[in-house]
C-alpha cells in the first residue's frame, strides 16, 4: 500500500537511495518535536527539527553528528542506533515506509551487514 503524498526523491544514476529522516517526516513516521535517543544509551535524547536535524543540549546537529557526539564513535550508522520513545529504530520505519510505498528502482533496502549481531555495551 503506497503511503499518500510520499514519492522517494530521485537517486543518482545507477545508485539506489535510502530513505532519509526528511523522507520519513514527510511520510508521518516520525514527527517534528518528536524525542529521539540513541538505543541504550542515558543521556542521548535530541528534540527532531523539520528539516531533518536535532536539537541537543541547545544546539542544532545533523543526526550524525548527534551519534558521532553522545557515543564518541568515530563514525556511526544512526539508523541503527536511533529510536523514538516507542523504541522503533530509525531504520525500522525506514522499513516500513519502503514496504508501505512498495520498492522502487529509486529507493533500496537497507540491511546492515552485522544486522542480528550487534551487541552495545555500556
Amino acid at each position: 500500500m503506497a503511503v499518500p503524498g510520499w514519492m522517494p526523491r530521485p537517486a543518482r544514476e545507477g545508485k539506489g537511495r535510502l530513505a532519509s529522516i526528511s523522507d520519513l517526516i514527510e511520510a508521518g513516521l516520525l514527527r517534528p518535536g518528536e524525542i529521539l535517543r540513541i538505543r541504550g544509551r542515558e543521556g542521548t535524547e535530541a528534540e527532531l527539527q523539520g528539516d531533518g536535524s536535532v536539537r541537543f543540549e541547545g544546539h542544532k546537529l545533523s543526526a550524525n553528528q548527534w551519534g558521532l557526539k553522545v557515543t564518541k564513535f568515530s563514525a556511526i550508522q544512526i539508523y541503527s542506533y536511533a529510536e523514538n520513545r516507542k523504541g522503533e529504530l530509525l531504520n525500522d520505519l525506514r522499513q516500513r515506509l519502503i514496504e508501505r510505498s512498495g520498492p522502487g528502482p529509486e529507493v533500496k533496502r537497507f540491511q546492515p551487514a552485522f544486522a542480528g549481531r550487534l551487541r552495545i555495551i555500556c
